[in-house]
């Protein structure tokens, strides 16, 4: 019998937490500084086993479940691969730095030109 892709993909999620939670009780052993430097991947790991969860057939496919399945590890691989990656996350903070920035010029702004027009009546 066939697998359906909801199958394979809480297949899939049971195996992520599995592996998701061995890094935490891993984790959890060591020193603070350690623990400090794993909270990265540890969270980074935590993202992307909620997005395979978010994720529906027009997302991945079932034979990507499939081979996400048969590889020893897929949670670390994932994100070792992601880490050495091409990714936009920097441009992400970047553009969170400048609109919140600017969105507080612009709240100062009217806040000034508010003063000025209650001023000049």
């Amino acid at each position: 019998m066939t697998e359906t892709f909801d199958e394979l993909k809480d297949k899939l999620i049971d195996k992520f937490d599995k592996e998701l939670t061995e890094y935490k009780t891993e984790l959890l052993t060591k020193s603070p500084k350690e623990i400090l430097d794993g909270s990265h991947k540890y969270y980074t790991c935590y993202d992307i086993f909620i997005e395979i969860d978010n994720m529906d057939e027009y997302e991945i496919s079932k034979s990507a479940l499939k081979t996400l399945l048969s590889t020893d590890n897929a949670l670390d691989k994932i994100y070792e691969y992601w880490r050495y990656g091409e990714t936009s996350y920097m441009d992400e903070i970047r553009d969170a730095i400048c609109d919140f920035a600017h969105e507080i010029i612009t709240e100062n702004s009217k806040n000034t030109q508010a003063k000025v027009d209650s001023g000049a009546r």
